[in-house]
């Protein structure tokens, strides 16, 4: 087959469409035969033949001239059409090559007449090209990575125990858009990950673009906006031992800075930095309390001073499932990537602007403070919430399509008796494990291949769907991340009681024991 053909006649110059409406108007009876010809411009031979044929319109329309016939029917090009589309779900998608050798031992199963290769055994590109071409929905694309962690823990249960604490909370204290608010950290370097794309010479083998060094420096940033559209200042976190006043140069108004040595947000540093800052613009109060959402880091989860300050204030934390901030965190579904991308276009025209200049510490609160004001805009808060479910609340706000990933995964494990009991304890706890509450009615059951039954190879009987073998109890007993409240009294004393044992069995607690210790010798000083 040649892949660019030019057509030297006239014959069949109609459109595939034209003949499938033509047909279906014929056979319902809004035409006569001759006035469907006139109308798609098709011979009323043609069409009288295709219209008598006894196949679907589909079918009867996709029939082409000439000796050479489609391998497959449209029935199995449908079918190998919806296994593509199964497997792309699951993160499993087929490669160019793949497809090949699935159609290529679809055929030959099945005992259709096909003219691929019986030597390399893949099929023809050219069916490849000629198949993408009827299959509208379906196009070769590039492939995004997604951590096995991610996909497994975005599953049904997960999701649905976050939205009975959310809605518990809810039906408790009724808040409203302004009283909700999501916070998140996020890094910003001298030297942007992902530049934009540019005009070059077309074949050019490598485009390059002007950066201050081979590898930035790191400033750890603080963000948290509300349901409502209300931005905090920003907390901007540098590599330095001392603070520099030239590092609040162009900075968001109000702006707070803060310098560790390692740039990287620290337990003291978010309890007795950040949130009095968060404080005074939520004015939490009795009358008026606020609903912090957050992910299960470590300075939010095991920070005692930090939940003891929010309960104090009025102030009520939800922690997000784990490895699922890619879905359910506001500022992750609608703030982070514009703030990324603005900032990449700063640094450009800075570059630019400057030439032979660098980009230093000292210019990235003016870049930043740029790209923030471009970025913290009313509708991008406003559909981070709505888009995650949070607010306006809507539990179904994600297609059963998002959570075939887990599907991979999905399996039953081999509880001990004290697991058993485990999710039973942490509903009165306000905790909710991530494993917890898995019903039965989702495990896998064994896969029943249809060939046996009506002698018919499907696509996922010559390439079954990738299943996770069954769980084993953890030798170790490693934690998992939970779904809980954190202001909820059970939660705290567990907390309490997690830390103290660590202390007493002389375990690292790392940048954290400073911060138990001033808590623990506070709590004695109470007492």
């Amino acid at each position: 087959m040649v892949r660019n053909y030019k057509r030297t006649t006239n014959q069949q110059s109609w459109s595939k469409d034209s003949m499938a409406y033509a047909i279906r108007d014929v056979r319902n009876g809004t035409l006569k035969l001759k006035a469907a010809s006139l109308k798609y411009q098709i011979p009323a031979t043609t069409l009288y033949r295709r219209v008598k044929s006894g196949k679907n319109v589909i079918e009867a329309s996709n029939k082409s001239l000439g000796r050479f016939k489609s391998t497959f029917t449209y029935d199995q090009e449908k079918e190998l059409a919806e296994f593509i589309l199964e497997m792309e779900s699951r993160l499993f998608g087929l490669s160019f090559k793949e497809l090949r050798s699935l159609a290529y031992q679809y055929a030959i199963k099945n005992k259709i007449p096909n003219s691929f290769n019986h030597n390399t055994k893949l099929a023809g590109r050219d069916w490849v090209y000629k198949f993408l071409e009827r299959q509208k929905n379906i196009s070769l694309r590039l492939q995004e990575k997604t951590s096995a962690a991610r996909a497994s823990a975005f599953n049904p249960t997960n999701v649905g125990n976050f939205f009975n604490l959310l809605g518990s909370l809810f039906d408790t204290f009724h808040f409203p858009a302004s009283r909700i608010f999501n916070c998140d950290e996020t890094g910003i370097s001298s030297v942007p990950n992902k530049p934009t794309k540019i005009f070059s010479l077309k074949g050019k083998k490598q485009i390059g673009c002007l950066s201050s060094a081979e590898r930035g420096s790191l400033v750890s940033v603080e963000v948290c906006f509300s349901g409502a559209g209300t931005y905090v200042p920003p907390l901007l976190i540098f590599p330095r031992v001392r603070r520099n006043p030239a590092f609040e140069n162009g900075l968001p108004p109000e702006s707070i800075v803060h310098c560790h040595q390692s740039g990287w947000m620290q337990m003291d540093i978010f309890c007795d930095v950040w949130f009095p800052h968060f404080l005074k613009y939520a004015r939490s109060s009795e009358e008026s309390p606020v609903l912090l959402i957050l992910d299960g880091h470590a300075t939010h989860t095991k920070n005692l001073n930090l939940i003891e300050k929010a309960k104090a204030n009025h102030v009520h934390k939800l922690v997000l499932p784990p490895h699922c901030s890619h879905r359910m965190q506001p500022l992750d579904v609608s703030f982070m990537y514009p703030l990324n991308t603005y900032y990449e276009q700063e640094t450009r025209i800075w570059l630019r602007n400057n030439p032979g200049k660098v980009i230093t510490l000292y210019e990235i609160g003016q870049l930043f403070g740029r790209a923030y004001q471009r970025a913290a805009t009313l509708q991008t808060a406003c559909n981070g919430f709505k888009n995650t479910g949070i607010y306006p609340y809507n539990p179904n706000i994600f297609p059963e399509d998002l959570f075939k990933p887990s599907e991979t995964t999905n399996r039953e494990e081999q509880h001990s008796e004290a697991n058993r009991n485990a999710f039973t304890n942490s509903e009165a706890n306000g905790t909710i494990s991530p494993r917890a509450g898995c019903s039965k009615e989702r495990t896998p059951s064994p896969q029943v291949f249809s060939h046996e039954a009506n002698n018919h190879w499907t696509p996922q009987d010559l390439l079954p769907l990738p299943r996770a073998g069954p769980r084993k109890d953890s030798v170790r007993g490693k934690r998992k991340g939970k779904i809980m409240i954190l202001t909820s009294t059970p939660n705290m004393e567990e907390i309490k009681l997690q830390i103290q044992g660590r202390l007493v069995r002389g375990g690292r607690v790392g940048h954290a024991v400073p911060v138990i210790l001033k808590y623990l010798v506070s709590v004695e000083i109470r007492k």
